[in-house]
């Protein structure tokens, strides 16, 4: 009998080599969490201005196009009417400082 091969009987007891537990990997990377994150900290972003404001430009057309629309359904119509009036109030009153 070879030395993985068992009595068709009994499998137990298994050998030695089969219970030992396999090594423990080794990270490369040993820092540890507060390193690492004061190392990501340190590290410049690779994203130019132009970048973020055609970003930042592209979330205020998105949420304008929706403010409106959802600023109506939940205003009640004495609200509506306060912010009309408010408003052709300040064009009236540009429109008299001009002349």
């Amino acid at each position: 009998m070879g030395y993985f091969e068992f009595p068709q009987a009994s499998r137990w007891p298994l050998p030695c080599a089969i219970l030992e537990s396999m090594p423990k990997r080794i990270s490369k990377n040993s820092m540890d969490v507060n390193q690492s994150a004061f190392q990501m900290v340190g590290t410049e972003p690779k994203v130019s201005s132009s970048d973020v404001s055609r970003v930042m430009a592209a979330m205020g057309r998105k949420g304008g196009r929706i403010g409106g629309k959802r600023r109506l359904e939940t205003m009640t119509p004495e609200e509506r009417r306060e912010v009309a009036v408010k408003a052709a109030k300040s064009r009236w009153s540009k429109r008299d400082k001009k002349i």
